[in-house]
């Protein structure tokens, strides 16, 4: 008897449920929102960059509670840093290690507070296009993290600007008055 020959059927495919991609795959975008997103956190290395730089600066020009202002303000950049990088990471990119620019670093007191003021009004016009381009993208992740960004960013340089404004109207000394004295605003005052 000749030996019939059975050809096996592949089982049915089971149906996938469909992946829900996130709304910046969804529209098409990861690639120019990481790029953006990117750009936001390679700012964000510079202030690192530049916030420690100036508390190095500002420690040894005598002004520690300044410096320790500064050292608070460069862990707050760091914590950005960290969470775009997440952010970069789970839209599938690699995130740059790489400052945006070299830092700007100032010699005086007044050179640095204009340095940073500089630096910060230049990360709130980034930050803002930003949201412009995850808004546009329909990526409400990523905007809500750099709204959150943008709040910090604006409340540093309304610092920065107050203390500038005030050291020139009331003098160093003013330092003291707001608590972030140190030996150089003593021998001053």
């Amino acid at each position: 008897m000749a030996k019939r020959r059975t050809t096996r059927r592949p089982a049915a495919k089971a149906k996938r449920k469909p992946v829900r991609k996130s709304a910046a795959k969804a529209a098409g975008g990861p690639s120019k929102i990481i790029r953006t997103l990117d750009e936001v956190k390679a700012a964000e290395i510079t202030a690192i960059l530049q916030f420690m730089a100036h508390r190095t600066a500002l420690e040894n020009l005598g002004f520690e509670g300044l410096a320790k202002m500064y050292q608070a303000e460069a862990v707050e950049e760091m914590g950005h840093d960290h969470r775009l990088a997440d952010r970069i990471y789970f839209l599938g990119g690699v995130p740059s290690a790489m400052p945006l620019v070299p830092p700007k670093v100032g010699q005086e007191l007044m050179d640095i507070l204009a340095n940073d003021i500089a630096m910060e009004k230049g990360q709130i016009d980034r930050v803002r296009a930003a949201i412009k381009v995850c808004q546009t993208e329909g990526d409400p992740g990523s905007r809500h993290i750099l709204d959150e960004i943008l709040a910090d960013e604006e409340h540093h340089w309304d610092e920065l600007t107050t203390l500038r404004d005030n050291i020139g109207k009331y003098g160093i000394p003013y330092l003291t008055y707001a608590g972030l004295g140190g030996e150089a605003e003593a021998s001053e005052g």
